[in-house]
């Protein structure tokens, strides 16, 4: 009985699936290149004047270089100034991107000011797409000690007082498309 009951489930777990290997199940509909570019910058320089218009020079290049219809994707906060303070050269990189019809999709910070009077803003780690691709998104599941303080209220004084200036990222409310 139990050998039967085993021989049974097997056949009926295999057998679907040899006779519907065969079965083309999808269509290739078109072709897209995607090109994955990492700016080889150390932190130091990354987060510095310099670094700033090598990273910009990099964009540049690829989009010049990129065939039509093409995706290229950058990394997480590949742009560390906020799109008000490079929006010219933000609207210039989408005005390219689209002539050749090429996508865009890269990290960028966000800064939205709480105050007209206040040193204080609220930091976003967002993907943003130009060209091809629009629309953006805040990241919303953040890394501890990376993108936020935990326990901010009482550990930021501590962080302070020991030199660290770290960054508290605030969490994105909800998922939204590039497209």
């Amino acid at each position: 009985k139990l050998v039967t009951f085993a021989v049974i489930t097997i056949l009926v777990i295999v057998t679907p699936g040899y006779l519907l290997k065969d079965i083309n199940w999808t269509q290739k509909k078109d072709q897209i290149t995607i090109s994955v570019i990492q700016p080889n910058l150390t932190l130091k320089e990354k987060w510095s004047l310099s670094g700033i218009q090598k990273t910009r020079r990099i964009f540049e290049k690829a989009i010049k270089q990129a065939d039509n219809k093409e995706l290229i994707i950058f990394p997480e906060t590949a742009l560390i100034l906020n799109e008000s303070k490079q929006i010219n050269w933000l609207n210039s990189m989408d005005k390219s991107a689209r002539l050749k019809e090429v996508g865009i999709i890269t990290g960028i910070i966000e800064r939205k000011e709480t105050d007209l009077n206040s040193e204080d803003s609220l930091i976003y780690n967002r993907i943003k797409g130009f060209g091809d691709a629009q629309g953006s998104y805040n990241k919303i599941k953040l890394v501890p000690f990376g993108e936020f303080i935990p326990f901010n209220r009482f550990s930021g004084n501590l962080l302070d007082l020991i030199g660290l200036k770290l960054t508290n990222t605030i969490p994105g409310q909800d998922y939204s498309s590039i497209i």
